[in-house]
């Protein structure tokens, strides 16, 4: 977590001198061209912990908690796919973005059409970071059953900007158990209602405790 924060915090920078946050100066499809005189350090922070991060969001969205034993099972399978596939020959992103397709998951399926041109044009050719904020309220239910109610905001993002935000329960200790993916589509407030079994009652929901999202 510590990692990932650092990470973020590099990449909404604005260095000394600089006119512009490095998020601003493009998307990290541009490489090199990212280092301009209105940002040198541009492409340090965003071909290389933008692109880690990008990754870390893939890999987020792939994860199945429900298999305990291994949960990355799926992104390290395309992972794997993508090394032996490209082993020793130089990789597009068009390249990677197939393999992707190639090992697929419903939650990368946001379009219904079998693509991740979503996530790529969106994480990859585009600079939009959402911001979130939320309340929530926690009320205990019958059979170990908690009702979570609030609303949660998605701002600063175009109108089809796609994203499954995550919940998560805080307990003692810094623990943190995942509840929900919410799904949220453009610059929109969310009014939540629910039950979930949880083992007790949590100190309090947090939106992406994990850094699953790159987020301001």
């Amino acid at each position: 977590n510590d990692f990932w924060e650092s990470s973020r915090r590099s990449i909404l920078n604005k260095p000394i001198r600089a006119f512009i946050e490095n998020t601003d100066a493009g998307p990290i499809i541009e490489g090199e061209r990212l280092a301009t005189w209105r940002n040198p350090a541009a492409y340090q922070a965003l071909v290389y912990n933008k692109g880690a991060y990008v990754l870390h969001m893939l890999r987020m969205t792939m994860q199945d908690r429900s298999n305990k034993q291994n949960p990355d099972g799926a992104f390290i399978a395309l992972m794997t796919d993508f090394m032996r596939t490209y082993a020793g020959r130089n990789a597009t992103t068009d390249d990677f973005k197939r393999i992707v397709e190639k090992h697929m998951i419903k939650n990368l399926n946001a379009d219904g059409n079998g693509t991740v041109d979503w996530f790529f044009n969106q994480w990859v050719y585009g600079t939009a970071i959402p911001k979130y904020s939320a309340k929530f309220d926690v009320k205990s239910g019958n059979e170990g059953k908690f009702h979570v109610s609030g609303s949660m905001t998605q701002a600063e993002v175009p109108d089809n900007f796609k994203v499954l935000v995550p919940l998560y329960a805080e307990f003692d200790k810094g623990q943190v158990f995942k509840i929900a993916d919410i799904p949220m589509v453009g610059s929109v407030t969310r009014p939540l209602d629910f039950e979930i079994r949880m083992p007790k009652m949590p100190r309090a929901i947090t939106v992406n405790a994990m850094h699953d999202v790159l987020a301001r």
